[in-house]
């Protein structure tokens, strides 16, 4: 039995430590002794906990002989000295867009990755933002099968027509997430008592305040739409009727993975360098193609008023992820 080392930034409930946490179970039920260390402990620290062993200390070669290491993060060990991982085969998840690798620095990555044995990274897009801006890399994209904690395999909904509207925006409040577009929506079509926007997320204030103050003036009411952050933001998708996910870059937006396994209609931004075309391409969730609110709008109004049937695309995810190279292939052909 082989041990294997997951050394994380943080645990919340966020894309990159779920697709680590999901990495875990899948590995742990297939006979890997899996361990795993953080500095930030987050919501989803007792899920870890209950398929892999935590490790408090820095010595981390030492503390549970790994025959694998495995770096979630670039954050946390950038400023290591990396010297006694060289002996060891290390998987290096990269899940940022070129935007938020000049904010970490490229120096910093390509030093941890001239030490990394392999590249993988959650979507196509991060492949091509990783391929283009590091030298001598070339990522391997593992395809995120829908079998975490947190996605059930609900039937999907579809709008009922002319039906109280509950449209749900899930996210930081940033531009390249897109809630612009949403917020400039909302005041389309805010004259429409029967069509409520929400956005759940934090971050960004001075770009939540000019959005909030827009709003306002441009309706003459006080904007509800910002909920703030919440820890579980998938509670929030039950309640709603549409999940709607504006955003121009997103390297692996999980949230609307969950949106789609509970069954929640979906509408997004194809006109986007997102990690979403792998998943939902030639399904037909609702989706727009210009990237400007009136796009949007006129989408939201179009299925609403003469709703579709929808299909699920999980059963087509699943399938997809088999023909591709999984979590469990690249560890076992590493312990060889």
């Amino acid at each position: 039995m082989y041990n294997i080392l997951f050394v994380l930034h943080e645990t919340s409930a966020t894309g990159a430590p779920a697709v680590a946490l999901n990495h875990i179970r899948i590995l742990s039920k297939r006979g890997f002794n899996c361990f795993f260390y953080t500095p930030h402990r987050g919501e989803l620290f007792d899920y870890f906990t209950q398929y892999a062993s935590f490790i408090e200390t820095h010595n981390l070669p030492n503390c549970c002989k790994p025959d694998i290491i495995y770096l979630n993060t670039v954050e946390t060990c950038a400023f290591w000295d990396l010297s006694f991982f060289t002996s060891i085969p290390i998987i290096l998840h990269i899940h940022e867009l070129a935007g938020t690798c000049h904010k970490t620095g490229i120096q910093c990555i390509q030093r941890v990755i001239d030490v990394s044995t392999l590249i993988i990274c959650p979507s196509f897009a991060v492949k091509q933002s990783i391929d283009k801006l590091f030298v001598n890399v070339s990522a391997i994209h593992v395809l995120y099968p829908l079998d975490s904690f947190v996605f059930t395999s609900d039937p999907p909904r579809k709008l009922v027509a002319e039906q109280p509207l509950n449209i749900l925006g899930v996210g930081e409040v940033s531009l390249g997430k897109g809630v612009d577009s949403f917020i400039d929506a909302a005041i389309l079509l805010s004259r429409n008592p029967d069509i409520d926007f929400s956005w759940v997320g934090g971050n960004y204030r001075d770009l939540q305040y000019y959005l909030s103050l827009k709003y306002f003036q441009a309706t003459g009411r006080e904007c509800t739409v910002f909920k703030g952050y919440n820890k579980a933001p998938w509670a929030n998708i039950y309640q709603n009727t549409l999940f709607v996910h504006p955003a121009r870059e997103d390297s692996f937006p999980l949230v609307v993975l969950e949106a789609v396994s509970v069954g929640l209609p979906i509408m997004w931004n194809r006109n986007s360098n997102t990690g979403l075309h792998e998943y939902l391409d030639n399904t037909n969730s609702y989706s727009y193609q210009d990237d400007e609110p009136r796009s949007l709008c006129d989408a939201i109004i179009l299925n609403w008023r003469e709703p579709k049937e929808l299909t699920s695309p999980i059963s087509r995810i699943n399938e997809l992820a088999k023909t591709q190279v999984s979590i469990f292939d690249i560890c076992k052909l590493l312990v060889k």
